[in-house]
């Protein structure tokens, strides 16, 4: 009989199947709870300890009760304040003359959180203001369901438990000096029996709430920075006309036309691995030393000699928001943790993976906040046909499509995705024109490195040689306070270099374009054999265009400085550079030039002491 009541069934079946799913599933959830091989920025309360199962031990420090560290939650990063048994934090703010803050706040999934009592529990939630002699401005208090039946904050899918909450101190005569936080867990039930409703608080003694950083609202319209990066995303003059484009990128063609334009910007890095280390640094690979794809993702770490943009836009009282995919971008590697919030998918073609909308959500919550947007869309790398309805937009005509394969000629493929990704640049710009907030953001349109398409666009000379124009050429686009001045810059830029110093006025990038005899030159590195530390650079000028290939080329952290081991000098005819003919036997002079820069790179290069590719154990 007891099997046959309602609320018995009700109440505990799926408890009882939750629980069977946690027997296959405990150890993802608990190591969740705190993935810090090294994301945590400050020494953790001891109770964590045995949520990280000892993984953080040599990190643990209880000089302080409350620390920040980076929480990772699903697909979610957050820079926290680390949660004790209480469930209670006291925050001091750390700004004056602000407009009001947010914070992000989720219940952490643990075995003890799924206990019968636990999941039909509801959140409540006590935030009262603080004067600087401890007396109450006001006190505010909201319930959030957490029941298992309910519309829930924790569901099924790990990590979609983050909400935000808006304090708005506009109100008040004098801003609040401190926020104190109280969480209590509260359970229900409505007994049909008696036609009551019945609650009580639950006794919670363990870390059950995990709160974010503050972001801080800006009394002002606040100013922002959105840096849009196209996965392997190839100049599109580089294989249309200008007309073509204008047909089937008009979005992209709106945006160039009303901006500051690069028509020949080249990529710093021919992979997306190093690539990030080098947009965070405005350096060049063989100075970070940071893209080894063998090496363990612990190890591909920043010397404590870098200024790594977040943390320079941070001091600048700017929060900064990654929204990424692909595990070269993941949580595995030391980046994440540089940003306040950070989103990840390891997948990058999944349902949930960055778009449109969710970028739009994203900024539309954060609009009173002043923030760095770093967005890393994957809309053009392979595989471009993929069966996912949010990530493939593609429509290739069968017809077609059975003639394009058997040629291997993936060109039209790859317009389609051009114009799929068009679409969302789209969506993104016509939100924030709408809605007036592009006057208060800097946008940066680029690429990560171009396509590597299958066979090779050209005919190259070398079977061998990676930085072909169409691989290295990437857009670089950036709009100013919704600026609508067009102005062209026409000469040869390193990417990274140029974004660095837009991002951030205050500094000066340590690589990217430069000026000497040969005009203005742009470096391209590629790392052919991380293992062996090869190196491969490729110059380029308004005419000329140099590669060199430096086998074993850095040795314990050092440069050395010696002769390519073969190299290939193209001319630009046309407007295009002749790949497949090599003149350098008929321009010694140009040649000699070319190896005194490569020499001179490297001399920078081998300026920053650090040991390659493992770290020196700093952040």
């Amino acid at each position: 009989m007891l099997l046959l009541r309602k609320n018995f069934c009700r109440k505990n079946l799926p408890i009882f199947f939750r629980k069977i799913e946690l027997l296959f599933f405990q150890i993802k959830s608990i190591q969740t709870i705190v993935n810090s091989n090294f994301f945590q920025k400050a020494p953790l309360p001891r109770k964590i300890k045995l949520y990280a199962k000892n993984r953080c031990a040599d990190f643990f420090s209880l000089d302080r009760d409350l620390e920040e560290i980076f929480i990772i939650y699903g697909k979610t990063g957050r820079l926290c304040f680390a949660p004790d048994k209480s469930n209670s934090f006291c925050i001091e703010l750390s700004q004056e003359n602000v407009a009001g803050c947010s914070v992000h706040v989720a219940p952490l999934e643990s075995n003890k959180i799924y206990s019968s009592k636990f999941l039909m529990s509801d959140i409540f939630s006590e935030v009262t203001f603080l004067d600087e002699d401890g007396s109450v401005i006001d006190t505010l208090r909201a319930r959030y369901p957490l029941h298992y039946k309910k519309h829930a904050l924790v569901r099924n899918k790990l990590g979609n438990g983050w909400i935000q909450l808006d304090l708005d101190f506009s109100t008040y005569d004098r801003n609040p000096k401190k926020l104190l936080i109280r969480f209590k867990f509260l359970e229900g039930e409505f007994l049909a029996l008696t036609g009551k409703y019945t609650e009580k608080e639950l006794p919670i003694d363990f870390p059950a709430i995990v709160i974010s950083k503050l972001f801080y609202w800006d009394i002002k319209e606040p100013k922002n920075k959105l840096l849009i990066v196209s996965e392997s995303m190839t100049d599109p003059s580089q294989f249309m006309d200008l007309s073509e484009i204008k047909n089937r990128m008009p979005n992209y063609t709106r945006f160039k036309e009303t901006s500051f334009s690069f028509p020949q910007a080249t990529s710093m890095v021919d992979s997306t691995l190093p690539h990030i280390a080098s947009l965070m640094t405005g350096s060049h690979p063989s100075f970070h030393k940071i893209g080894d794809y063998y090496a363990d993702s612990k190890d591909q770490t920043f010397s404590k000699d870098f200024e790594i943009l977040p943390k320079i836009l941070r001091d600048q009282n700017f929060s900064s928001i990654g929204i990424t995919s692909s595990g070269r971008l993941g949580f595995d590697y030391e980046w994440p943790s540089m940003f306040d919030e950070y989103f990840n998918t390891v997948f990058p073609f999944s349902d949930d993976g960055p778009n449109a909308s969710f970028i739009i959500r994203k900024i539309a919550a954060n609009k009173r906040i002043p923030c760095f947007y770093y967005i890393h869309l994957w809309r053009l790398h392979f595989p471009l046909l993929s069966s996912d309805l949010n990530q493939s937009p593609c429509v290739l005509p069968m017809s077609g499509s059975e003639k394009v394969l058997a040629q291997n000629d993936y060109i039209e493929i790859v317009k389609k995705q051009y114009e799929a990704f068009d679409l969302e640049l789209g969506q993104i710009l016509d939100f924030l024109e709408s809605s007036g907030l592009i006057q208060n953001f800097d946008i940066i349109l680029t690429g990560d490195h171009g396509i590597k398409m299958p066979p090779k666009w050209k005919n190259q000379i070398d079977e061998n040689y990676d930085l072909y124009e169409e691989h290295v050429r990437v857009p670089l686009i950036y709009k100013l306070n919704g600026s609508n001045t067009q102005k062209t810059f026409d000469y040869p830029v390193s990417t990274h270099d140029i974004i660095y110093n837009v991002l951030n006025e205050s500094k000066a990038a340590t690589g990217g374009f430069f000026n000497n005899s040969l005009g203005y030159y742009s470096i391209s590195e590629t790392i052919h054999h991380p293992e062996r530390g090869a190196i491969a650079l490729a110059i380029r000028t308004e005419k000329f265009k140099f590669w060199a290939f430096f086998p074993d080329i850095i040795s314990g952290g050092n440069i050395k400085i010696r002769p390519p081991e073969k190299f290939l000098l193209f001319e630009k005819k046309n407007k295009e550079f002749d790949e497949h003919t090599d003149v350098s036997s008929e321009n010694n002079l140009v040649v000699e030039n070319f190896l005194k820069i490569c020499s001179e790179h490297f001399q920078r290069s081998n300026s920053l002491d650090k040991k390659a590719p493992a770290t020196d154990g700093t952040k």
